[in-house]
């Protein structure tokens, strides 16, 4: 125990939200057309093919968890083609990979550890993939053995020494890791535990078909990527810690927590003119990269003693940390009076900010 706490110090898992406890675009089910963010902060949907995932924040875990990622089959493909593929998989920013030295004559081992259930038992897989322009690709297997019981499974990955393969400097695409639930081969065969050059595989030809029936379900929780041969502990962080972290790729405002009420408060400024309100927006963290900016729902303008709504929300002149958030709608705003922009009644809008990967 002491060995542990004396390598352990510090921050270990480059997986943010591996607890699955951040879901910043709401805990239900969604289930994206083409792939993509959905709910549970950091984890995307990737599939190609007539398969069709959904996904949600689920309350089931194992014991020292709260959540786990819940995914559905929502749309079934019993007949798999060759460059058919799905799955959920997460990124990692380049810059935090440096400690790896991934790609450089001294590069570390990583272990992958997480737990797992799902109805259908079998084999599984994971790929671990350089996603830039010559894609090095680290496949390896796991299976689930019992039916709708949490598993708990550990991955070694080697060393890639293969010099100029990777990046592991600005804040784009460093490192995917991609659990795959179906695969029909054109993007992985059947080679396992080595790194593969230009082979751009997502997972295993022998995987499971996850999308054979719309009653398959899977969850995934205590997803944890670190440096070394052994996996250790999960790393809980604390909650203000983790949606921080997550919120440098997407932020939502008001957060969840304070737009029960309706009446989210968003951002304080003045009267541009007669119509116009104009408010500085600071971000709860600084973002990965100047966001793309969604306002959603209804919003309001409280102007001295009075509430004027029905008018339109956009931001402009965004950058990392912060954007310049307008509204326009009113017909008696004084130029330089003090506003404030809140949402109107509506706990389900906002301003969604998205930096992700």
């Amino acid at each position: 125990q002491e060995q542990f706490q004396l390598i352990g110090a510090g921050r270990r898992n480059l997986i943010i939200n591996g607890d699955m406890r951040i879901a910043q675009r709401g805990t239900s089910a969604s289930s994206p057309a083409d792939g993509g963010y959905t709910n549970v902060d950091r984890f995307q949907v990737y599939r190609n093919g007539a398969g069709v995932l959904q996904t949600g924040q689920s309350g089931v875990a194992p014991d020292g968890f709260k959540n786990s990622l819940l995914v559905e089959c929502a749309t079934a493909d019993t007949s798999i083609a060759g460059a058919d593929f799905g799955g959920i998989s997460y990124y990692v920013e380049a810059q935090d990979l440096l400690g790896t030295a991934l790609g450089t004559a001294s590069a570390k081992p990583l272990t992958l550890s997480f737990w797992v259930r799902a109805n259908l038992t079998g084999l599984y897989s994971v790929a671990v993939r350089q996603p830039n322009s010559t894609v090095d690709s680290y496949v390896d297997t796991y299976y689930i053995n019992a039916v709708d019981t949490w598993e708990y499974k550990t991955i070694t990955i080697a060393p890639d020494t293969g010099v100029g393969n990777w990046t592991m400097t600005g804040n784009g695409k460093g490192l995917q890791v991609s659990f795959a639930l179906w695969n029909g081969g054109s993007y992985g065969g059947a080679e396992y535990g080595k790194w593969l050059p230009d082979t751009n595989d997502v997972g295993s030809s022998e995987n499971v078909n996850f999308v054979s029936s719309t009653s398959n379900v899977f969850r995934i929780t205590g997803v944890q990527l670190e440096l070394g041969k052994v996996a250790t502990p999960f790393e809980h962080r604390s909650y203000g810690e983790e949606l921080a972290a997550c919120q440098r790729y997407f932020t939502r405002l008001p957060y969840v927590d304070n737009a029960a009420s309706g009446y989210g408060p968003l951002a304080h400024g003045s009267g541009y003119n007669s119509s116009t309100i104009y408010a500085t927006l600071v971000f709860p963290t600084m973002m990965r990269a100047a966001p793309t900016v969604t306002p959603t729902g209804s919003f309001r303008v409280v102007y001295g003693d009075q509430d004027v709504t029905g008018g339109q929300v956009a931001m402009l002149d965004t950058a990392q940390g912060s954007g310049l958030l307008r509204y326009i709608g009113g017909s008696s705003f004084t130029i330089g009076q003090a506003a404030w922009i809140s949402m109107n009644n509506d706990p389900d809008g906002g301003i969604l900010m998205d930096a992700e990967l």
